[in-house]
């Protein structure tokens, strides 16, 4: 035995021996990246496949698996350094304080799309996600989850849905108060919404095929006329009228309707 210790011989046993390594590389993870939740492929610079053997140890605890790789010591080895047991706890409670942060910053959780918070956590794409559970009802959002979402002003309503929205009922104003939603391409509502663009944004996107048919016929039945006579035509027929009514063609500046709207 003294002359095996000599030349190096290591006596742990197998399991023992990779167990170290895997421990060794989950205190490296996380003193790099601050906790203990790698994607499930995530590989070391060495090639050890860490994000594998974590998601294994969490399956064996949770269906109460005790093995050479989990052992009750290990296990308090683990959670010294603060391994995440449960994933979907973790990411929830990494997310809802972002979130927090997010309101406290900006005054809602109206958060784009795109947005990563200064931690590099993607809270757009999570608040998305969180959304299209809330709307199929998925289980994966449980109702005190839901319960906390809405204590924090949780807006379930997609981002770009709430924008159409808004500039809907803008439109819902302007016709209740002239009468028609004719609207002047560079009119601009008192609340800053430049609606005319938007209307004329909604007729370019009924030509290329590319609105939602709910929202085509909540705008027809609102009094949008998608079908539009070539100008030249509506410019015509208006003339037409003036004429029969004024027997000329010489038009007051200040009284024509020969103007753009839509």
């Amino acid at each position: 035995v003294e002359k095996l210790d000599k030349l190096g011989m290591r006596w742990d046993s197998m399991s023992t021996m990779m167990w170290n390594k895997y421990y060794a590389a989950c205190v490296e993870y996380k003193d790099k990246y601050g906790d203990l939740s790698p994607a499930r492929t995530y590989v070391t610079d060495d090639g050890l496949k860490l994000g594998g053997w974590i998601t294994n140890i969490r399956a064996y605890k949770r269906n109460g698996i005790k093995s050479n790789f989990l052992t009750d010591e290990h296990i308090a080895a683990l959670d010294k350094i603060g391994m995440v047991w449960e994933v979907h706890d973790f990411m929830f409670e990494k997310f809802y304080y972002s979130a927090v942060r997010y309101l406290q910053e900006y005054g809602d959780l109206d958060v784009p799309s795109q947005y990563v918070d200064s931690e590099g956590n993607r809270l757009g794409v999570w608040i998305d996600k969180n959304r299209k559970y809330y709307r199929e009802k998925n289980p994966n959002l449980t109702a005190e989850e839901i319960e906390r979402l809405n204590s924090i002003g949780m807006m379930w309503e997609k981002r770009v849905d709430r924008i159409w929205r808004v500039q809907y009922e803008e439109l819902v104003r302007y016709k209740k108060r002239f009468g028609n939603v004719k609207v002047p391409l560079k009119y601009v509502t008192e609340t800053g919404v430049k609606l005319g663009e938007w209307l004329n944004d909604q007729f370019a996107k009924y030509k290329i095929k590319r609105m939602p048919k709910e929202r085509e016929e909540k705008l027809r039945a609102l009094g949008v006329v998608f079908e539009r006579e070539d100008p030249w035509e509506e410019r015509f027929k208006l003339a037409e009228e003036y004429y029969k009514e004024h027997h000329t063609l010489t038009i007051d500046r200040k009284s024509t309707r020969l103007n753009s709207s839509h």
